[in-house]
């Protein structure tokens, strides 16, 4: 449904499958929907495979007066070049991890949406139908990061400790080996020109030999990953994709709900932290002064969660699953900081503006990626 409208889109709503669907949350089959209304959730533009977002909200009619209602429709797009489960952002994944029936009892108390249908349209294209939980919106410190990593230890643990895995098809079993191929081809192109200009202006001469040094052991890395003991994992798993449920006393977190799971994957211990913690910096969630602390406070609040579980495995292991997971995205930042920054040099150079933030952030991320490349090395044997 590419390039359609919003009023497309809400037109293609089906109206018995919402009837049925209101009738389920209201709990009267007889109600009447009084009226309804859909707004986007976000950006009208999507992605790859996702078309947009809607909450879909009204009040029906019932014996017991008017109820209100709202719903979550997420309409996700075909794509012949994600058409692959061993392709880590396959096209039609999360509707089957909808429609498996595989979220609806995770263990270590994580939660995830209802889903009260799958609907496959004439153009390819499945929406699904969602339960629309509400995101407080309140900025995260210290405390809802400790809750989020441990809510993860303890949800993977139970993998470890005994829970069966999920043995679907369509679960990526490599999903960092086909994001790091994926990366490599679409990465930022820059002229040895303006990359030399650019490394000269922001200092970035050890920083690029570090990470030329560090890439010729990525695809090992990688595959060492691939040996580490395996859980489910989320590879989305940030902040705005979390929400959590607060205490009405002290709004300390007390549950967590995970949305999106396109990139759900069998994967190595430790290594969804360690996207975690580089999502968490590259969005800005954290300050530029804590990465460091935030990188050792994050792994022991996982260890925590692991141990909730019953695991008492090796520490190494998580540790390396993190390390790596987090120092690889360097694959796709370096290369994007390097073409912000030639772009960058240009503006300054014409006196136009100092450089900007993001450059600057970019600079402390790729810095942390490359001491965590550093630490990692000393898990070189382990594997």
């Amino acid at each position: 449904m590419s390039g359609t409208t919003m009023a497309d889109k809400v037109f293609g709503l089906d109206e018995s499958l919402l009837e049925r669907i209101v009738s389920r949350l209201t709990g009267e089959c007889g109600g009447t929907i009084g009226s309804w209304t859909c707004h986007p959730m976000g950006s009208l533009d999507g992605n790859f495979v996702t078309d947009g977002v809607f909450r879909v909200e009204g009040w029906s009619e019932t014996s017991a007066g008017p109820i209100p209602w709202s719903v979550v429709v997420k309409m996700i797009r075909p794509d012949r070049a994600r058409d692959d489960s061993a392709h880590y952002n396959y096209w039609r994944r999360e509707a089957l991890v909808y429609g498996s029936g595989l979220l609806e009892s995770l263990p270590g108390g994580l939660s995830t949406p209802l889903c009260y249908g799958t609907e496959e349209k004439d153009d390819g294209s499945v929406w699904l139908w969602l339960e629309d939980i509400a995101d407080d919106g309140a900025p995260w410190g210290e405390a809802e990061f400790a809750f989020a990593a441990r809510q993860l230890g303890r949800f993977q643990g139970a993998y470890l400790t005994g829970e069966p895995l999920p043995d679907h098809a369509w679960l990526n079993r490599a999903w960092l080996k086909s994001w790091v191929l994926q990366s490599r081809l679409h990465q930022p192109a820059v002229s040895p020109e303006a990359a030399d200009s650019a490394v000269k202006l922001y200092g970035l001469g050890q920083l690029l030999k570090t990470y030329q040094d560090f890439s010729q052991t990525i695809d090992r890395w990688v595959d060492a990953l691939g040996r580490l003991p395996r859980t489910l994992a989320h590879q989305d798993y940030y902040k705005n994709n979390l929400i959590l449920l607060r205490s009405p006393s002290d709004q300390s977190p007390l549950g967590l709900t995970a949305l999106d799971w396109q990139f759900a994957s069998l994967s190595g211990i430790g290594e969804d932290l360690g996207r975690f913690f580089g999502l968490t910096m590259t969005k800005g969630q954290i300050p530029v002064s804590d990465f460091g602390r935030y990188g050792e406070l994050l792994f022991e609040w996982y260890l925590d969660g692991l141990r909730d579980a019953g695991w008492r495995g090796d520490e190494r292991l998580p540790r390396m699953g993190f390390l790596a997971s987090c120092a690889i995205r360097s694959v796709w930042e370096v290369p994007k900081l390097i073409h912000k920054a030639s772009a960058e040099d240009h503006r300054v150079s014409d006196g136009l503006q100092q450089p900007k933030e993001s450059v600057e952030r970019l600079i402390r991320i790729t810095q942390q990626q490359m001491e965590m490349a550093r630490q990692l090395s000393g898990l070189s044997g382990l594997l």
